[in-house]
């Protein structure tokens, strides 16, 4: 469901001619698909062409030159045994491309769009599969008295500063709601 556009400027004459048009690896990297590409329109001045052709199977990763965000994973975590989970631990498997300093940032939403929690960590990391955690304070989702299925409605890999890769709704984190985690402590009373 992911559509992506692409121009390229030509002297047209007289006659059959091929024109290419060219994706960049990080173009169709942003779209995650790993199937078919359909050709939906061609624009040609102001004439509208709706061509019905399919291109081959391509998985996204053969053409991402830059890192990108592979995975999620998360959990409630509960250090001291007592059912209530001290953190949200959330894992962002990072397919790094090149050697450099990371960071995610993501923003927590629950399914009726209402704001959780921001989020960040960084880490310097190696080409390969590598793993950013993130640890959030159970009692900040507490306080927050907003229920779940929480969403990542927006996840971010920066590179040197730099977005190099963002998602949208990316990861839903079911079966947490604010009660499963640890209640913030009481202010203290003085009489």
């Amino acid at each position: 469901d992911t559509i992506i556009s692409a121009t390229q400027q030509v002297a047209l004459t007289n006659g059959s001619q091929i024109v290419s048009i060219d994706f960049d690896g990080d173009t169709i990297k942003s779209t995650r698909n790993n199937n078919n590409f359909t050709l939906d329109s061609v624009l040609i001045g102001k004439k509208l062409i709706r061509p019905t052709y399919i291109t081959h199977a391509y998985n996204f990763s053969d053409f991402a030159k830059t890192s990108y965000i592979k995975n999620y994973s998360s959990a409630g975590v509960d250090t001291n045994g007592n059912n209530l989970s001290e953190y949200l631990e959330l894992n962002f498997t990072i397919t790094v491309k090149n050697t450099s300093n990371y960071e995610v940032q993501a923003e927590i939403y629950d399914q009726y769009n209402n704001f959780v929690k921001n989020l960040s960590a960084s880490d310097t990391l190696v080409t390969g599969n590598r793993v950013i955690s993130v640890r959030v304070n159970g009692s900040d989702i507490y306080a927050s008295k907003i229920d779940g299925p929480y969403v990542l409605s927006v996840a971010k890999l920066l590179g040197n500063s730099n977005v190099i890769d963002k998602q949208f709704n990316a990861h839903t984190i079911a079966n947490l709601t604010y009660s499963d985690f640890e209640r913030p402590p009481l202010p203290d009373l003085k009489v």
